[in-house]
Protein backbone atom coordinates (compact mmCIF):
# COMPACT_ATOMS: atom_id res chain seq x y z
CA UNK A 1 0.00 0.00 0.00
CA UNK A 2 1.10 3.59 -0.61
CA UNK A 3 1.11 6.59 2.25
CA UNK A 4 0.91 9.48 1.16
CA UNK A 5 1.37 12.92 3.86
CA UNK A 6 0.64 15.67 2.63
CA UNK A 7 2.50 18.28 4.52
CA UNK A 8 0.51 21.77 3.22
CA UNK A 9 0.28 24.21 5.99
CA UNK A 10 -3.27 25.87 3.66
CA UNK A 11 -4.80 22.32 3.64
CA UNK A 12 -4.36 21.74 7.52
CA UNK A 13 -5.55 25.12 8.59
CA UNK A 14 -8.66 24.91 5.95
CA UNK A 15 -9.74 21.54 7.79
CA UNK A 16 -8.61 23.41 11.29
CA UNK A 17 -11.20 25.80 10.28
CA UNK A 18 -13.79 23.63 8.96
CA UNK A 19 -13.33 21.44 12.17
CA UNK A 20 -14.07 24.55 13.91
CA UNK A 21 -16.73 25.90 12.54
CA UNK A 22 -18.63 22.76 12.33
CA UNK A 23 -17.31 20.52 15.35
CA UNK A 24 -16.96 17.35 12.75
CA UNK A 25 -14.48 16.69 10.25
CA UNK A 26 -16.08 13.08 9.12
CA UNK A 27 -18.40 14.28 6.46
CA UNK A 28 -15.95 16.31 4.41
CA UNK A 29 -12.85 14.05 5.25
CA UNK A 30 -15.99 11.05 3.40
CA UNK A 31 -15.94 13.23 0.65
CA UNK A 32 -12.32 13.53 0.19
CA UNK A 33 -12.07 9.91 0.34
CA UNK A 34 -14.80 9.59 -2.66
CA UNK A 35 -12.86 11.93 -4.48
CA UNK A 36 -9.29 9.62 -3.92
CA UNK A 37 -11.37 6.34 -4.65
CA UNK A 38 -13.14 7.81 -7.99
CA UNK A 39 -9.70 9.09 -9.53
CA UNK A 40 -8.29 5.89 -8.44
CA UNK A 41 -10.40 3.83 -10.41
CA UNK A 42 -10.53 6.79 -12.92
CA UNK A 43 -7.09 5.83 -13.62
CA UNK A 44 -7.70 2.56 -13.73
CA UNK A 45 -9.79 2.92 -16.64
CA UNK A 46 -7.90 5.29 -18.67
CA UNK A 47 -4.48 3.37 -17.94
CA UNK A 48 -2.61 6.17 -16.36
CA UNK A 49 -0.44 6.44 -12.90
CA UNK A 50 -0.83 9.37 -10.11
CA UNK A 51 2.11 11.47 -12.40
CA UNK A 52 -0.05 11.26 -15.79
CA UNK A 53 2.39 8.15 -17.48
CA UNK A 54 0.82 5.25 -19.15
CA UNK A 55 0.95 2.29 -17.90
CA UNK A 56 4.18 -0.18 -18.77
CA UNK A 57 2.55 -2.38 -21.28
CA UNK A 58 2.44 -6.17 -20.71
CA UNK A 59 4.58 -8.37 -21.68
CA UNK A 60 3.70 -11.23 -24.43
CA UNK A 61 3.75 -13.74 -21.52
CA UNK A 62 1.12 -12.26 -19.44
CA UNK A 63 -0.90 -11.13 -22.98
CA UNK A 64 -1.09 -14.70 -23.70
CA UNK A 65 -1.53 -15.62 -20.15
CA UNK A 66 -4.67 -12.83 -19.65
CA UNK A 67 -5.74 -13.18 -22.93
CA UNK A 68 -5.38 -9.38 -23.43
CA UNK A 69 -2.76 -6.47 -23.38
CA UNK A 70 -4.55 -4.51 -20.21
CA UNK A 71 -2.16 -3.14 -17.82
CA UNK A 72 -2.77 -3.97 -14.09
CA UNK A 73 -6.34 -5.48 -14.94
CA UNK A 74 -6.75 -8.94 -14.47
CA UNK A 75 -10.20 -9.92 -13.22
CA UNK A 76 -10.87 -6.28 -12.77
CA UNK A 77 -12.31 -6.51 -8.56
CA UNK A 78 -9.13 -4.59 -7.58
CA UNK A 79 -10.42 -1.25 -9.25
CA UNK A 80 -13.54 -2.73 -7.99
CA UNK A 81 -12.92 -2.75 -4.09
CA UNK A 82 -11.73 0.38 -3.37
CA UNK A 83 -13.22 1.76 0.26
CA UNK A 84 -12.67 4.68 2.33
CA UNK A 85 -12.77 4.67 6.39
CA UNK A 86 -13.06 7.52 8.38
CA UNK A 87 -11.20 7.25 12.54
CA UNK A 88 -11.81 10.36 14.06
CA UNK A 89 -9.14 12.56 12.32
CA UNK A 90 -8.00 9.95 9.83
CA UNK A 91 -8.87 9.24 6.43
CA UNK A 92 -8.32 5.98 5.42
CA UNK A 93 -9.07 5.10 1.24
CA UNK A 94 -7.12 2.06 -0.62
CA UNK A 95 -3.84 3.32 -1.70
CA UNK A 96 -4.03 6.57 0.21
CA UNK A 97 -3.81 7.33 4.01
CA UNK A 98 -4.33 10.68 4.80
CA UNK A 99 -4.40 12.34 8.81
CA UNK A 100 -5.38 15.82 9.47
CA UNK A 101 -3.37 17.32 12.20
Amino acid sequence: MISVIYRDTEIIQALLQLEQATGNLAPALRDIGDVLIESTKQRFADGEAQDGKSWAENSQVTIDRKGRSDPLIDSGTLSEQLTRSVFGRWLAATGHTFKST
